[in-house]
């Protein structure tokens, strides 16, 4: 097993919610909060044991999204499909302003309609999600 696998803070994590594969919406709501606020924290920040475990969890949420989402990008406009991510993954304004690099004014704005996604806007906005670009671009 290696060294990363059996880090305190990997284990620390598992013992909150395991990392498996997700069978109800309850394991996904736990598995989307835990995974948000790992992703939530400084680039960097995390240790090798939580890159680890996040990146797990992310395969996993990702698998029971693709079987079970009602999703379809192709039906939202940009801003809907923000709007969409961050009540599913239960995100707020000012902690996807951090996650992504830019004021709380600035995500209001394109909250508000006020302000469209730039191409910058829309690759972190991707990466933080983990979707892919396109859905932030009209």
């Amino acid at each position: 097993m290696s060294a990363i696998a059996t880090h305190p803070d990997y284990m620390k994590l598992v013992r909150i919610f395991p990392a498996r594969p997700i069978h109800d919406e309850a394991d996904y709501e736990s598995a989307t909060r835990i995974l948000t606020r790992l992703l939530g924290r400084t680039a960097g920040d995390l240790t090798p044991g939580e890159q680890d475990y996040a990146d797990a969890l992310a395969v996993f949420i990702e698998r029971y999204d693709a079987a079970n989402s009602t999703f379809t990008p192709t039906d939202m406009k940009p801003l809907d499909a923000l709007k969409h991510l961050m009540r599913t993954s239960g995100i707020s304004a000012n902690d996807l302003a951090k996650s992504i690099g830019v004021t709380h004014a600035t995500v209001s704005m394109i909250l508000h309609g006020k302000r469209g996604i730039s191409k910058e806007v829309a690759r972190e906005l991707a990466g933080h999600f983990r979707v892919n670009v396109g859905l932030f671009i009209d």
